[in-house]
């Protein structure tokens, strides 16, 4: 569990470095900027999360009974469900990313 903890922190620390310097390009509040990028991640984890039992349960069924032909790719469901939502929450944490941790405060670019 402790390398699971610290593998997360590193993890996100650098995701949030390489957005701050080479994505975003913003200059200063890097506490604040890193706290909310915390915030983005963990609004992508819940998304995730619920939206799971909603791609096996709902999308997924969907699909299989749509597919005559593919019928054998959806025994790798979860699978499927997973790449669908990795799709999903890409855009969900750009879009934090850009409108909230890195959201450009005229007051503070001005100081």
């Amino acid at each position: 569990m402790i390398l699971v903890i610290t593998a997360n922190i590193l993890a996100i620390t650098n995701a949030y470095i390489v957005y701050k310097f080479f994505v975003f390009k913003t200059k200063g509040n890097y506490l604040r900027e890193y706290l909310r990028f915390y915030v983005v991640y963990g609004l992508v984890f819940v998304v995730a999360i619920a939206l799971f039992p909603f791609f096996m349960g709902v999308v997924m069924p969907f699909l299989a009974a749509h597919a005559s032909h593919h019928q054998g790719i959806f025994k790798y469901k979860a699978y499927l469900s997973q790449i669908c939502i990795t799709g999903v929450t890409m855009f969900v944490s750009y879009f934090g990313h850009e409108k909230f941790s890195y959201r450009c405060n005229t007051k503070t670019e001005a100081l």
